[in-house]
């Protein structure tokens, strides 16, 4: 069974940031590790859904030239807007996955700590997409 969105909506009601990304040393650790451990120096064009406040965000697009960072939550993505505001090759958008998916093709996607708020059917189509959305011989990141 899918988190419900009304879930996402309370937590965001409460606090800009509720899971406190920007301040927890578990967090930074976590992501600066995903960053380092990516196969390539730079990627052409990158897709984040579920970037929340953009924290992560802001650490890939140091290895993209095209960043299309997505949340479901209006204020989350504002945050991550304000986040990445210096960052011309950085767009964040109001996206729903997977109902809703971006044109085009990218040669790195990051599912960060998305996949346990999806049931199996949901979860599997996000996984299908994303494979499906990625050039030959890119990188799926699964965060976990």
């Amino acid at each position: 069974m899918n988190t419900p969105g009304s879930y996402f909506d309370r937590q965001y009601a409460d606090a800009a940031d509720p899971w406190h990304l920007a301040e927890r040393w578990y967090d930074r650790r976590k992501y600066n590790l995903t960053v380092a451990a990516l196969p390539r120096p730079r990627y052409l064009r990158a897709f984040e859904p579920g970037c929340s406040v953009g924290v992560l965000t802001r650490l890939l697009a140091a290895h993209c030239e095209g960043l299309l960072s997505t949340d479901r939550i209006p204020s989350a993505v504002e945050t991550a807007t304000q986040r990445t505001a210096d960052l011309d090759h950085v767009t964040v958008r109001q996206m729903t996955v997977p109902e809703q998916w971006p044109d085009g093709s990218f040669d790195l996607i990051v599912l960060s700590e998305l996949l346990y708020y999806f049931g199996s059917a949901a979860r599997t189509r996000l996984i299908e997409r994303s494979a499906g959305s990625l050039e030959e011989g890119c990188h799926l990141v699964l965060q976990l």
